[in-house]
């Protein structure tokens, strides 16, 4: 410490040299601070040391080092709440930032959004940061001291939670035991009895209620009822600005985990929210960090030992130095992992047990096995206890873990009810929780269990392995808990049983590991009861077809003998049977299917029978999937066949990996589009861009390198006013056709998917809805079909000049053109119809069109990408349609696919 009147250094304070005078003006230097300066007497803090001292009328006095209590000033893995306000320290510039940004919500009616990686302490910021100053009064709005506040996290329930925290304000007696089902309670009413509270409780003022949502992403891990997630979505909404020309009810603040952006896109307001009003919760700088570790100790009166702040910030791995610090030394603040600010917490809590005389030590530390290892040993150390209860305690712990494809895993909220009925042992359970419990590794509730933070679940390696292993188990049961809580909202509908081997799969997982709620259970029961039924039915239809094919042999015989017309009408009106009921089956039941076929061909071989038999004998079963996006509109499947996209009626696209194609598995959540239908899905020719046209006139691309993790390109491609009904990708990918129903075709350049750009003028032509276009195996045509009932070919050798080719080709007749693919040599063009036949047109010299023939057999439009598949199988190049005499009429075509 210098004075004003020259230099006077302080030599060390416990000793007793003389000092010199000093006058009224005191700096500090190094780690110390001074905190007070009254007459000629300086009060001096060396931060490390906790160490005061008086100086007066020049002399240096020591007031000695406080003592320590029972206090931990330190949570661990528990964020800091709002009774611990007075520990909480290292936010202070991030929090007086909420407040200014808390303001201006109050103005434009705009939610404050706080985002943070898991661990970064958006828990503690809110409840012990930013909740204590509202209530100092922080916020300039008039009142807004005396306003309510909740803070809540949304559990597997938000509305109920919602609901209950609303009938604490509203009931003077403190809010009912159990609060009434949301959906019982008219909105209007319990939005009025709000307002009505509100105001009582304010002396008459225009008060709000303050709610922060902790840990939104709840919604999207625990809570699976879609209406009742939406419902909540909508009741923030309506807190933060009503709309109806009345002032907001609530100021409301969300903490939302970065790995989640993408399912909040999925519902316009929190996407808007999110966009307009983020605050990103980063690493705490150097300084920060120095005053988290250190301030708590000194408000309970502990002592600091030298050194120790340095070792624990190089074991968090915050290595920079101050910026513009007092060694003018510039700080990196960003050189640790936001996300091990739990692990420095709990180190601190651990440390904090191994105090000595009132003080924290490096050898207290060092006792904890370190920030790296303190949870996992203190994790450890509890398992050891109950190592006789190991698979209670695997089994406790799987089921407080969601596993998540596309991004961390979570903690999940558990009923304690729930979890002690599906224990093997109950008592060994609550053995477990309360053990674990105690370690503050565990948090319960009045009746929840949940991991007290989800850092446990990468810092634990026990609990890492018990997920990994059980990675597809605990999938499999996720997938089954969320099918059954569907059947159940749907009124528990038959149609979405589990079929017979996804049945035996997901009961096989809860076998294993006893993880099942009530739902389920009804689920899977109902499930198990419809298989029997079905195995029941399939034995009778058989038994039934037997004793008719056992009739009809002997009233074959007796028909012999007779007569013969007899005996072959018999045949044919059996046979007929059989294989309509097999063709009725074959999309529904591909299995009895081929038990029929085989029967009729043993009964009347034939060589649609042969065939049948043998794709039924080469060729899987097919496996229904639920799409979760409602009906299928279009699909599609990456060149090299593992990835399938499929588009449906509920704004959404969805990614599927196919590499099994028997067990095809859902890639990350839908992709969001605006658009209630998607018409059309196309894949680049890498595999590597998707985009999607539907009724919303718009055009979308994605990013599917990694089809996990799917990344929108650029805005919507626009141009189009009415619904885009066909889109592909050019063979080189770098042009994209698109067909709409506004008559016209439109190309796109899309060498830099993320930038694409619009060629030239619309290719006009078409006098209605454009159905299907085509490119080319070399790219420089184009060919399209159209619901006014033609074909046009067009040149794109240079797609800013595109011309039409030719005349336009009429073969359908008076019905509308759906599909045109061509042949993979390009000499050949197919085209399907309403009239349920299938086109060939020679296009060799485009120009020059020529019909070769027409194939039939459709017994419905011809509508679909599969005239595209039976080109390439039987017809192939233009050779090939020589060969198979495809040359003529229907009776040619018809003994080629045959043949």
């Amino acid at each position: 410490m210098n004075t004003g009147g020259g230099p006077a250094p302080i030599r060390d304070p416990a000793g007793d040299g003389p000092q010199e005078p000093a006058s009224l003006h005191a700096e500090a230097s190094d780690e110390a601070r001074v905190f007070q300066a009254v007459g000629d007497q300086y009060i001096v803090e060396v931060r490390d040391l906790r160490v005061t001292f008086v100086m007066d009328q020049g002399h240096i006095h020591r007031v000695g080092r406080p003592t320590a209590d029972e206090d931990c000033p330190y949570p661990g893995l528990e964020p800091f709440g709002l009774e611990q306000a007075d520990w909480y320290f290292g936010r202070e510039k991030l929090i007086a930032d909420l407040t200014i940004r808390l303001d201006g919500s109050i103005a434009d009616r705009t939610p404050l959004v706080v985002v943070a990686p898991s661990g970064a302490g958006k828990s503690s910021l809110l409840r012990a940061g930013l909740l204590p100053a509202i209530e100092r009064g922080d916020l300039p709005a008039a009142g807004s001291r005396h306003w309510q506040r909740l803070v809540f996290t949304p559990t597997h329930s938000p509305m109920r939670a919602l609901t209950a925290h609303f009938a604490v304000l509203t009931d003077p007696r403190g809010g009912a035991a159990e609060p009434p089902d949301w959906r019982s309670v008219d909105r209007d009413v319990r939005r009025s009895t709000l307002r009505r509270a509100l105001n009582q409780n304010a002396a008459g003022t225009d008060s709000r209620v303050v709610v922060i949502v902790d840990q939104l992403e709840e919604i999207f891990t625990q809570c699976e009822d879609e209406a009742e997630r939406r419902a909540f979505i909508e009741e923030l909404a309506w807190l933060a600005d009503p709309r109806d020309g009345h002032d907001p009810v609530g100021l409301v603040v969300l903490g939302l985990r970065a790995d989640f952006y993408a399912p909040c896109a999925g519902y316009p307001w929190l996407r808007t929210t999110v966009q307009r009003n983020q605050v990103f919760l980063g690493p705490m700088s150097r300084s920060e960090l120095r005053d988290a570790i250190v301030l708590p100790a000194h408000k309970v009166g502990l002592a600091v030992e030298t050194g120790l702040v340095e070792v624990l910030l190089r074991d968090l791995g915050a290595s920079g130095t101050e910026p513009g610090g007092r060694d003018g030394t510039t700080e990196n603040p960003e050189d640790y992992e936001a996300g091990r600010l739990p692990l420095l917490a709990h180190a601190l809590r651990a440390t904090w047990m191994q105090r000595d005389d009132g003080q924290l030590t490096i050898r207290g530390y060092q006792a904890t096995q370190g920030i790296e290892h303190a949870v996992a040993d203190t994790a450890e150390r509890a398992f050891t206890q109950l190592r006789p209860a190991e698979e209670a305690t695997k089994s406790v712990f799987l089921r407080l873990v969601t596993v998540t494809e596309g991004s961390e895993h979570s903690r999940r909220r558990v009923l304690r009810a729930d979890l002690m009925r599906s224990a093997a042992d109950p008592q060994t359970a609550r053995t477990v929780l309360d053990a674990f419990t105690g370690a503050r590794l565990l948090t319960q509730d009045r009746n929840t269990v949940t991991i007290t933070h989800e850092v446990l679940l990468r810092a634990w390696p026990r609990l890492k392995g018990w997920i990994n292993n059980d990675r597809i188990g605990n999938v499999v049961r996720q997938e089954l808990r969320d099918a059954a809580f569907s059947w159940d909202r749907a009124g528990r509908d038959n149609d979405l049983l589990y079929p017979g081997s996804r049945l035996e799969t997901a009961a096989a997982s809860v076998t294993d590991s006893g993880d099942v709620d009530q739902v389920t259970r009804a689920f899977l029961t109902a499930s198990a009861r419809r298989a029997k039924r079905a195995a029941r039915t399939r034995r009778g239809i058989t038994a039934v077809l037997v004793t008719l094919l056992l009739l009809a042999s002997t009233a074959a015989v007796f028909a012999f003998q007779q007569r013969g017309k007899a005996l072959a009408e018999r045949d044919t009106a059996v046979f007929g049977q059989i294989t309509a009921e097999a063709n009725r089956l074959r999309s529904t039941d591909s299995s009895l299917a081929a038990q029929l076929d085989l029967v009729a061909y043993r009964m009347r071989p034939n060589p649609d029978l042969y065939t049948h038999l043998i794709t039924s004998a080469t060729t899987p079963l097919s496996t229904p999937v639920s799409s979760g996006i409602g009906a299928v509109v279009s699909v599609a499947i990456t060149p090299d066949g593992r990835t399938m996209a499929t588009g449906g009626n509920s704004n959404a696209v969805r990614l599927w990996n196919i590499t099994d194609p028997t067990h095809p598995v859902a890639l990350g959540q839908p992709l969001p589009v605006h658009a209630d239908i998607t018409e059309s899905v196309a894949f680049s020719p890498d595999g590597h861009t998707l985009a999607a046209g539907g009724n919303d006139a718009a055009i979308r691309l994605w990013n599917v390198s990694d089809p996990a993790q799917p990344v929108a390109l650029g805005q919507p491609l626009t141009g189009h006013t009415s619904t885009v009904g066909s889109v592909a990708f050019s063979p080189d990918g770098r042009v994209l056709a698109s067909g709409s129903a506004d008559k016209t075709i439109r190309l796109w350049n899309v060498a830099n998917p993320a930038r694409p750009v619009l060629l030239g003028h619309p290719l006009t032509g078409h006098t209605d809805t454009v159905a299907s276009v085509a490119f080319r195996s070399d790219g420089r045509a184009l060919a399209s079909g159209s619901f006014d009932h033609s074909v046009r070919l067009w040149n794109v050798a240079d797609p800013v000049h595109a011309a039409a080719l030719g005349r336009p080709l009429y073969g359908h007749g008076d019905s509308l053109v759906a599909t045109v693919a061509f042949s993979p040599d390009g000499h050949t063009l197919a085209s399907g119809g309403a009239d349920n036949r299938v086109r060939l047109w020679n296009v060799t010299d485009p120009a020059h069109t020529v019909m070769l023939g027409q194939l039939l057999g459709h017994t419905g439009s011809a509508d679909a990408d599969k005239s595209s598949g039976l080109l390439r199988r039987h017809v192939g190049t233009r050779a090939g349609f020589r060969r198979a005499g495809l040359v003529g009429g229907p009776q040619d075509a018809r003994s080629a696919l045959a043949r």
